[in-house]
């Protein structure tokens, strides 16, 4: 693998390290404290949610306020699209960080930290945490990436906004580089 490759995947395993402590952990440490349980069963169920709209193809209208995924208009537009990510490409990138994180002993150490600090079992992180993250992930790839092909130009969205997908809007600064994420869905995609 090119080094610049390697560590362009290692940025992006941080990233996504990092999201995953922001939406997991942020109130762990206030006078709110959030049980990783609850927080846990929030991202179970927004997973089941998402298997079951992929089995079902129909559309969402309104998701409770505990289901952890992205908005409805992303997945409405990626079901119309039928670019939905499929059970197998959500696999393929948890097993793409599991396999970044045994190779990097950094990486497995941050990850390490990660279920420590919530408490939570290491089945859980891959099985509920890295999973609903590849949804996000995942479907922000194949947006842009249709997106891109169909357009010939970016989707104007975040990684995590509220916004509805816009062709006039001013592109907002996504937390992660999108040329990153289609390089990711790229090298996923070849595996």
């Amino acid at each position: 693998m090119k080094k610049h490759h390697k560590t362009m995947i290692i940025l992006i395993v941080t990233l996504v390290l990092i999201s995953v402590l922001g939406l997991l952990g942020a109130n762990l440490y206030s006078e709110d404290k959030v049980t990783s349980t609850k927080t846990i069963e929030n991202y179970l169920q927004g997973n089941t949610v998402y298997l079951e709209l992929l089995e079902n193809k129909k559309r969402i209208k309104k998701l409770s306020s505990d289901v952890h995924l992205p908005k409805e208009s992303k997945l409405n537009y990626a079901l119309e699209h039928n670019i939905l990510p499929t059970k197998d490409e959500l696999l393929a990138y948890v097993n793409l960080q599991k396999k970044i994180c045994d190779e990097n002993q950094e990486v497995k150490n941050l990850i390490q930290t990660v279920i420590s600090d919530l408490e939570i079992s290491e089945e859980d992180y891959w099985d509920v945490v890295v999973f609903n993250n590849a949804i996000y992930n995942v479907l922000e790839a194949n947006i842009g990436n249709y997106y891109l092909t169909t357009h010939n130009k970016r989707a104007s969205f975040g990684i995590l906004d509220d916004a509805p997908l816009s062709t006039n809007a001013t592109p907002q600064a996504p937390p992660v580089n999108q040329e990153d994420l289609l390089e990711a869905k790229a090298f996923i995609d070849s595996l």
